[in-house]
């Protein structure tokens, strides 16, 4: 099972989710960060202690003399007790021009000992990362609710659901409320929200600037909404497609 993680404006939290989504999965999952753009996955984890160890550039000048499998196996790691097994991304934008995303995506989808979460970054029409979108299990679309965002969001759609063909879709929305609630953010978009993250900076700072889980860290707001929406990905797939998309 792959879900591949996008946003369609700024920065809304989407890499704090997919390593707190990661950490409550509830079976064996690898979290990969494929942002062309230089993605935090491993910086923010570790609040930059990790920068240079286990990045996919390594996988990607390995694979050149070797097997790509048998490479992201050797740079796959836990940097953290309490995180998940991952994959840092690209150290600098540069990095991704040029890559060949295809057989990247090929050899994870055949990755069946684990599932994996892939944290892509903002979404770009026509970019060569978007073919992990119609490889995947489901795109996980991340918004949060003011009027730009949504506004944002609803005229990127069509692209985006071009782009990943027919892998169901389905929208996370980070602070509702302000001032559109999950709800109609959905019927705007003809989406199904499968989960509100609330704010909550205590659990949010563990997986963006490397602190350290807080007293009853599995009963925090933040680490809820992530083990709701895992069970609710779990559920969808489970389900035929268009309970997502519909």
């Amino acid at each position: 099972m792959m879900i591949s993680v996008v946003t369609v404006k700024g920065s809304p939290g989407a890499t704090t989710l997919c390593l707190a989504l990661a950490a409550s999965w509830p079976d064996p999952v690898i979290l990969f960060d494929l942002d062309p753009q230089c993605g935090s996955v491993l910086s923010g984890l570790t609040d930059g202690a990790v920068q240079t160890e286990h990045m996919l550039v390594d996988v990607l000048l390995e694979s050149r003399h070797g097997s790509l499998e048998e490479a992201l196996q050797r740079h796959v790691s836990r940097p953290v007790p309490h995180g998940p097994l991952l994959l840092g991304g690209f150290g600098a934008p540069e990095q991704a021009v040029g890559v060949d995303f295809a057989p990247l995506a090929t050899t994870l989808t055949e990755i069946v000992d684990a599932d994996l979460i892939v944290d892509i970054g903002r979404f770009a029409m026509a970019h060569p990362v978007n073919v992990l979108l119609h490889e995947s299990d489901l795109v996980l679309v991340v918004t949060d609710s003011s009027f730009n965002s949504v506004r944002t969001l609803v005229r990127t759609l069509p692209a985006l659901t071009r782009e990943a063909d027919d892998v169901p879709i389905g929208l996370v929305v980070v602070d509702p409320g302000k001032p559109y609630p999950g709800r109609d953010i959905g019927d705007a978009c003809g989406r199904k929200v499968l989960a509100e993250i609330p704010l909550d900076a205590r659990t949010a700072a563990v997986w963006s600037d490397g602190a350290p889980p807080p007293p009853r860290h599995r009963r925090r707001p933040l680490t809820r909404a992530a083990a709701h929406l895992a069970a609710r990905v779990r559920a969808e797939l489970a389900s035929p497609p268009e309970g997502v998309t519909a």
